[in-house]
């Protein structure tokens, strides 16, 4: 009903179900290096938003209590459509018809169906953009039958969308999100399914090798490569996953001549864990065994050559900067603070002036009971036990000393 008052082309959307206190987790996408968990880049901020928009905020999203995820910071990826007047002029070409063939070129169809030796089949068109290409190829018009493409009269790439804000961390712009919380969930519970999701979501986000050429030149990387049995380079690019599979497998501490047990113990002994999970956990024994002489290792360790210092792996990964479990934990703090310093100074006031135990008692059971039935009352009214109310019945703890003094 209301859509038919609004102008032409204005679409109503609901919007999430929150309010402006929903904010209750916040988190960055860094490189790090999986191992050690030092920040090494190579994520450029148009990647780190692509992961966010298209993978982190579906994931995070789908956990219980959650209202929305929203991105911020980074660069939107959009196809991007340059026009040439002189060509729209000299192919009769108007930009009203560029906005419907990029549209139509977008879109997938159906066509019901086909019968063929008495088999039904399905058509469907499918018709997304997936490439820079697939615009170029798009038919603006006919003439005189030859199609005049997109590309004939633009050009067409893919840039940033037009920026409406940025993500600050520590005077260095970032990429990140913003997890909102359902209007009435507890945002403690609600932390907890987030986090277990973040768990979940880490393991298969993307990793990449990052090279520093201040230390090494392109020559000197396609001869190492070439020398470890793959080529440096794909394209314009390096071939990451070849560089990956190198890395991962180079060097390695090998354990297999030895039982569990007797690394783990070995391990323990000297002050480190043998193990990171399933996984060898190949940063330990690395430093281990390059603080002692070779001649002093046990003999069922055996070590391959290392990664060159120019090299290493970055891995996005989530990083929290704000989370509100720490707030809700402090303010419970405060408030049981609060009961346990009132009743004390309530008895021993008590006691001093009036010389009677048994008033100082009735009273010190009075507050802890008044509070309770403080929550009692939010709970049957619906109330939420949020921080304003916390700190509200923290306040009133004191008006109930002076009463019970009084």
């Amino acid at each position: 009903v209301a859509q038919k008052e609004l102008p032409e082309g204005v679409t109503p959307a609901l919007g999430p179900d929150a309010t402006a206190l929903g904010q209750i987790f916040w988190y960055t996408l860094e490189g790090l290096d999986p191992e050690t968990g030092e920040p090494v880049g190579g994520w450029d901020l148009d990647e780190l938003r692509t992961i966010q928009d298209w993978y982190v905020r579906y994931a995070l999203q789908s956990a219980e209590g959650i209202s929305e995820v929203a991105s911020v910071g980074g660069f939107v990826r959009e196809y991007q459509v340059d026009v040439d007047p002189d060509a729209m002029r000299a192919y009769g070409v108007t930009l009203t018809d560029v906005f419907k063939a990029v549209k139509a070129s977008n879109i997938d169809v159906g066509a019901k169906t086909l019968e063929l030796n008495r088999v039904e089949y399905f058509i469907r068109g499918i018709g997304f953009i997936e490439s820079v290409s697939d615009i170029e190829s798009s038919v603006v018009k006919v003439h005189q039958n030859v199609p005049i493409l997109i590309g004939q009269i633009a050009k067409v790439s893919l840039g940033p969308a037009t920026r409406r804000g940025a993500l600050d961390k520590a005077g260095a712009q970032a990429v990140g999100g913003v997890v909102v919380a359902r209007y009435g969930d507890n945002p403690l519970k609600v932390i907890k399914n987030v986090k277990a999701k973040i768990a979940e979501t880490s393991e298969a986000l993307p990793s990449k090798a990052v090279i520093d050429f201040g230390e090494v030149s392109k020559e000197q990387v396609v001869l190492y490569a070439e020398n470890q049995g793959f080529k440096a380079y794909e394209g314009p690019g390096l071939n990451n996953e070849a560089w990956l599979a190198h890395l991962r497998s180079t060097p390695r501490i090998d354990l297999s001549s030895v039982p569990s047990e007797q690394a783990e113990r070995f391990a323990r002994d000297h002050g480190f864990e043998a193990f990171k999970g399933r996984d060898v956990n190949r940063v330990a024994w690395l430093e281990y065994l390059r603080s002692i002489p070779r001649s002093d290792w046990p003999e069922w360790v055996s070590l391959e050559d290392e990664w060159p210092n120019w090299v290493t792996i970055s891995k996005v990964t989530l990083i929290p900067f704000y989370d509100r479990t720490g707030l809700i934990y402090e303010t419970l703090g405060t408030l049981n603070d609060a009961i346990s310093q009132e009743i004390l100074i309530t008895v021993i006031v008590i006691i001093v002036m009036v010389m009677h135990l048994r008033s100082g008692l009735i009273i010190s059971f009075t507050l802890p009971l008044a509070v309770l039935l403080s929550f009692i009352g939010m709970k049957f009214f619906g109330v939420d036990a949020n921080i304003v109310a916390l700190s509200g019945i923290a306040i009133a703890i004191g008006a109930m000393v002076d009463m019970g003094i009084v």
